[in-house]
């Protein structure tokens, strides 16, 4: 009996089986319930399911025989890997093939053979789902199609158990790197704390004894050493600021700064403020403008935190100033059914400038004279992120200066409100274009979307989300950040080479926990999973009113 040829691809058919781990595994109903389907199904008393290995056909899963292998010379399978079709022997003892193969001659007597190859994604057959009989038989072309669906289940299995095998080595991987991330981190907040005290102490002890000096010998020494003294206290003063700033930089790149938030009354954090400043200078005349008995808002704050970023802001302010005059005033903004958010003002003149004056982040490090400054301006920004705030800066040469300092009210994140969302109307319904990977909440947003009257398309990934945008612009895109493949932040960032400067508000549906970074500007996690439908609906509303203020790709 001629054996077998091989395939033409046989050594990567072999990496690509052994890549399985299938082989000699242990018995598992899932696939001895699809052999037993498959002889109940097309009525013969025999079903394999066998994969082709070197030198030996190994059956995974056996239904009316009980031998575990066979050598690879004598299996029917070895034939039915060469074509992707099923190998047919109608009787064994005329086919040319088998008729004297010792499985034909001896037990088990095979007559009949049909078998349908087990083909991967990638095009590689590993094996085939067999059923055979005792007696010569005939099967149809229904029944061959039958057989071949048991036999791309069983690749469908094969493939589902390499995926979760793969995830959770990735997942053993991300944790073991997280581990190590973790103890970088601690072993960066150790070397800061050391070098936080290595650096402090030699400075208080300049500063400790040039304060003495000066104390001591103030009636005694010439008034030009007494100037000597004073301009080393000063750049002693300037250097150990630059030091922390340096330092508190350091942590927070670390992610060594935690805010240890509780609520706090926008006002209580503002007399607190005052009360500092004015201290801090006798030469400082602050304007506070804020009511304290109309605005009742809390926010949640890390008290020390957030003033402390305050006060770098005030201080900027005054040293642009040549007046040394600071005005702060307060107030809220949203709208009676959404909520809302507290603006701290702090700026050199009296009127709040326009948002016409607004600066970028970079620009205000060429703005501020000192480099002291510019840093305090950082560490300031990156406490109010801390606090999901934002911070704008407003800048008008002759004019001055002004820090607009935004925070969320507390509970604007947990506490949806409830109101009355209007239906658009057919006539001038936006175009909502929704990606996620998940079909049922796809399938949910599409039809929360399309109760409340908009028109809607869906996107399962990536490019299919290219493809429909290409077909006709949205008015907003509904978008989910963790997907398979390519993300929704890459399936943004596509469509900004595509369209530049095109605006459309992005809402953000999420199942990234609040503390998550969004690594892409611009972009911030609007709505958590689960979303109710009025909360769905209310985002987007919003999000199409004032889509410029909104996450947008521009």
């Amino acid at each position: 009996m001629p054996a077998a040829s091989k395939p033409g691809n046989e050594e990567e058919r072999l990496q690509k089986l052994y890549s399985y781990e299938i082989l000699d595994s242990l018995p598992e109903s899932r696939f001895d319930d699809l052999a037993a389907l498959a002889a109940k199904t097309l009525g013969r008393p025999i079903a394999l399911i066998s994969f082709v290995d070197k030198d030996r056909q190994w059956l995974k899963a056996r239904f009316g025989l009980e031998v575990t292998e066979t050598p690879r010379e004598h299996a029917f399978c070895a034939y039915t890997i060469l074509d992707h079709k099923p190998f047919v022997v109608e009787n064994a003892v005329e086919h040319p093939r088998v008729s004297d193969n010792p499985l034909v001659t001896g037990e088990p007597h095979i007559r009949f053979y049909a078998g349908a190859p087990i083909i991967t994604s990638d095009d590689y057959a590993l094996g085939s789902l067999c059923v055979i009989d005792q007696e010569a038989g005939k099967i149809s072309e229904e029944e061959l199609e039958i057989l071949e669906g048991f036999a791309r289940q069983v690749a469908v299995q094969l493939e589902y158990t390499f995926a979760l095998k793969r995830l959770a080595e990735a997942n053993g991987k991300l944790v073991y790197e997280q581990k190590q991330a973790q103890v970088a981190k601690v072993a960066k907040s150790k070397f800061l704390a050391n070098l936080s005290h290595e650096l402090r102490t030699p400075m208080n002890a300049i500063m400790g004894f040039t304060d003495r000096l000066k104390k001591r010998l103030s009636d005694t020494i010439p008034e030009r050493d007494m100037d000597s003294l004073e301009t080393v206290s000063r750049n002693a003063n300037t250097l150990l600021e630059m030091i922390n700033n340096l330092i508190d930089i350091s942590r927070l790149e670390a992610g060594a700064v935690t805010a240890a938030k509780e609520n706090l009354p926008i006002t209580a954090l503002l007399k607190k403020l005052e009360r500092r400043i004015v201290d801090s200078s006798e030469q400082l005349s602050p304007e506070f403008l804020f009511d304290a008995d109309t605005l009742t808002e809390e926010i949640l704050a890390d008290d020390e935190l957030l003033l402390r970023a305050l006060l770098q802001l005030a201080a900027n302010v005054v040293h642009t100033t040549e007046g040394n005059t600071l005005y702060c005033d307060l107030e809220s903004i949203g709208s009676e059914t959404a909520a809302k958010d507290i603006v701290v003002s702090l700026r050199s003149c009296r009127a709040s400038l326009s948002s016409d004056f607004a600066i970028s982040s970079i620009d205000y490090e060429s703005m501020l004279d000192e480099v002291n400054q510019a840093l305090a301006t950082m560490i300031a920004h990156e406490h109010i992120e801390l606090h999901k705030g934002q911070l704008e800066i407003r800048y008008a040469e002759g004019v001055g200066i002004e820090f607009r300092v935004q925070l969320p009210v507390h509970g604007k994140e947990s506490q949806v409100p409830h109101v009355a969302v209007e239906k658009c109307s057919e006539e001038n319904a936006p175009t909502v274009l929704c990606i996620d990977d998940d079909e049922d909440t796809l399938k949910y947003l599409g039809l929360t979307l399309e109760d409340g009257g908009y028109r809607v398309l869906l996107a399962r990934d990536h490019d299919h989300a290219l493809a429909l945008f290409q077909k006709a612009i949205p008015d907003l895109i509904c978008l989910d950040l963790c997907m398979p493949g390519k993300s929704g932040l890459d399936v943004i960032e596509s469509l900004k080479k595509l369209y530049g400067e095109l605006e459309v508000p992005v809402v953000v549906v999420t199942s990234l926990g609040q503390d998550e970074p969004l690594e892409f500007r611009g972009l911030h996690s609007d709505i958590q999973k689960p979303v109710t439908a009025e909360r769905l609906l209310v985002e987007v509303q919003d999000a199409l009113a004032n889509g410029k203020d909104r996450a947008a790709i521009s």
